[in-house]
């Protein structure tokens, strides 16, 4: 089982790569492949309310690692059938969930509730939480999402050494005010663009390290930020 460190925290990875990949085919504009900062690499999702359950994922700090399609779930032996899970997700307390993404009036068709059953027994036989998770579950994480889908795209694929030197200033900053606004951490940095200096707030909110109230209010330049707890 391969390991990552995160905060200083050792954690086992049971799942890297999906075990299953389907082409865009039929699913058309419900189609997405999205770069993940959290995992390093691009994830493919097959419907809008996936996509929206990944940004929530990218966006809770108390998620250290998620894994999409990430393994077939058999039934016992003698039974016939298999199901291919949606999303397994690792979190801070090294707990561990396997979920079902649905659209909500999709749930209690005969073919979900078939697949949902495999899973479930699945997930009971090894001990593992299932959960299945609906666009109406997201709902309330609404402005966490909306959030998300704003500073995700000011988070770099490959952090640069100016961007790591750009982290350790603002976090000392950060630290030797308590909490500081948006604004005047971007006016403490005349040598760097806002663009940069927010795109390092951002990766900074996005690891763990500052907090900002993005869960519950929208961006703005007079939103405070401080360290995470």
């Amino acid at each position: 089982m391969n390991t990552i460190i995160k905060n200083g925290i050792e954690y086992s990875i049971r799942h890297t790569l999906p075990c299953w990949e389907q082409t865009r085919g039929g699913y058309g504009s419900e189609y997405w492949e999205v770069y993940s900062p959290k995992l390093g690499r691009d994830v493919k999702l097959y419907s809008n309310v996936e996509w929206e359950h990944w940004l929530l994922l990218e966006s809770d700090p108390n998620v250290v690692y998620f894994c999409e399609q990430p393994v077939r779930m058999l039934t016992l032996v003698g039974e016939k059938g298999s199901s291919f899970i949606d999303m397994w997700v690792l979190f801070a307390d090294h707990t561990e969930e396997y979920r079902e993404i649905k659209v909500s009036e999709d749930v209690d068709s005969d073919r979900s509730k078939k697949q949902i059953q495999i899973q479930k027994s699945w997930c009971e036989r090894n001990n593992f939480v299932h959960r299945v998770v609906t666009e109406l579950d997201l709902k309330k994480f609404k402005q966490q999402i909306e959030s998300c889908k704003e500073f995700i795209g000011f988070i770099p694929h490959k952090i640069s050494e100016r961007h790591l030197k750009l982290q350790r200033s603002v976090t000392d900053i950060v630290v030797s005010h308590g909490q500081i606004k948006f604004i005047e951490l971007v006016e403490k940095f005349v040598g760097s663009s806002e663009q940069q200096v927010l795109s390092t707030i951002f990766t900074l909110i996005h690891s763990g390290v500052l907090h900002a109230p993005l869960d519950i209010q929208r961006y703005s330049k007079n939103m405070l930020v401080s360290i995470r707890r």
